[in-house]
């Protein structure tokens, strides 16, 4: 079971009527809606960071991708004339 812990935030009334008015249309209580959005927004900004990570890497390797090719286009064609019965 996780540990949980209070926390306390001041939100601009609009938002908090935002934020009331979609729990209500859910069904669900402010907190559960506040922990959803959160582990949500924690969710998608790991997604990014991932993202952004193997563009990076994919830029970095980008100037190889010719060699890359060459030798997978070699490496198949040996496998085909290896196991290709003449």
């Amino acid at each position: 079971m996780e540990n949980n812990a209070d926390i306390h935030l001041s939100l601009p009334e609009h938002v908090l009527v935002d934020l009331d008015r979609l729990a209500q249309q859910r069904g669900v209580r402010r907190a559960h809606l506040l922990r959803e959005v959160i582990a949500e927004y924690l969710t998608r900004m790991e997604t990014e960071r991932i993202e952004q990570e193997m563009k990076e890497y994919a830029e970095v390797l980008a100037p190889h991708s010719g060699e890359f090719v060459r030798e997978t286009e070699a490496h198949t064609v040996q496998r085909l004339l290896e196991e290709t019965e003449w």
